[in-house]
């Protein structure tokens, strides 16, 4: 049975960072694959690739940033925040580009990082109304969303429900360690990224990267359902599933919402994360067993 769990957590993974890029408040982020804006697209929020190349045909107004993958900017491309290529390299491929920050690159052999001057004259930037179309596709988007929370407690129930209480009593521990963790991540993955032996872990950890989103999403989503079932109903009767269906749609609420949306994802990463880090999985064991020395008895 343990087996069969973790067969259908490896396809539900390989499901979700196998999915095309995802737009949430005008952020573009592609896990694996290249990313490409259209001519006539305009995008109103960062463009993030993990291991995976960018090409801007049309317009973005925020960061661009490519971790072990190319920048590549093509005729009347237009870029109103900083270019950041880590392990890679900014590619214009024509005159006609439009750079109104700063461009960075970090390479594998020396790291060199190359700064432009923003120009003086500053690009009109348009506001995107990214108010969600409340049409098919977001019921669609929220029934499956419903159904992967349901998967995901039916099979790590306990786990879930033992990071769910340490988080509801550890909450500021578990967000300071949060923060620390992706303050970390960056530069572990750049110190992993200057050996040819650390390649390979820093592509993995990358691969890793939306469990603690995930993770943190149920969590969050279960503190929301716990704290809003008893307002509806008083003697309300505990049930996982139900708690955590609908506290995850109050997020994905949340997440659609104008001008505060874009702050949802980032705070459950980081909870999702620290409660990783501080309760170990739910388990509160320690993450490295101490080694016996050779004056240990075993009695």
């Amino acid at each position: 049975m343990k087996k069969f769990k973790w067969l259908i957590f490896t396809i539900l993974f390989i499901f979700l960072i196998a999915l095309p890029s995802t737009a949430l408040a005008g952020e573009v982020i592609k896990l694996t694959g290249n990313i490409e804006v259209q001519n006539n697209e305009e995008i109103n929020g960062d463009v993030v690739a993990l291991t995976g190349d960018i090409k801007i045909l049309g317009k973005v107004n925020g960061n661009v940033t490519a971790f072990k993958g190319d920048i590549y900017l093509e005729d009347n491309a237009v870029v109103n925040g900083d270019l950041v290529a880590i392990a890679g390299k900014v590619i214009k491929n024509s005159e006609n580009v439009t750079i109104n920050g700063k461009i960075s690159e970090l390479t594998n052999r020396n790291f060199n990082r190359v700064t432009d001057s923003a120009p003086s004259v500053q690009r009109e930037v348009r506001y995107v109304n990214n108010s969600p179309n409340w049409g098919g596709g977001v019921i669609v988007q929220l029934l499956g969303l419903a159904a992967l929370t349901l998967i995901g407690l039916s099979l790590f129930g306990k786990s879930m429900e033992n990071m769910h209480l340490w988080f509801s009593s550890n909450i500021g521990q578990v967000i300071l360690k949060g923060l620390l963790g992706w303050f970390a991540l960056p530069f572990l993955l750049i110190a992993l990224v200057i050996t040819i032996i650390g390649i390979p872990v820093a592509a993995f950890l990358i691969i890793l990267i939306p469990i603690p989103l995930i993770i943190g999403l149920w969590i969050v989503g279960l503190f929301t359902g716990n704290k809003v079932l008893p307002l509806v109903k008083k003697n309300w009767e505990k049930n996982l599933l139900l708690e955590g269906v609908i506290g995850v749609s109050i997020i994905w609420l949340a997440i659609k919402a104008p001008f505060i949306g874009f702050l949802v994802l980032p705070i459950i990463a980081i909870i999702g994360l620290g409660v990783i880090l501080d309760s170990k999985f739910g388990t509160g064991n320690p993450w490295f067993n101490k080694k016996k020395g050779d004056g240990d008895h075993v009695s």
